[in-house]
């Protein structure tokens, strides 16, 4: 079973991901994609 949660910085989604992962009895992975690819770029602070 995947869950993915999107949203906002700020808006709980590592809270509730770790919440859903202990209650499912999954494994919890904090994903981001700027890390993944080796960047560490805030793309917000482009514009």
């Amino acid at each position: 079973m995947q869950i993915f949660l999107v949203g906002m910085m700020g808006s709980g989604k590592t809270t509730v991901g770790k919440i859903l992962a202990k209650t499912l009895n999954i494994p919890f992975l904090r994903y981001r994609s700027n890390y993944i690819k080796g960047r560490r770029n805030d793309h917000f602070r482009n514009f």
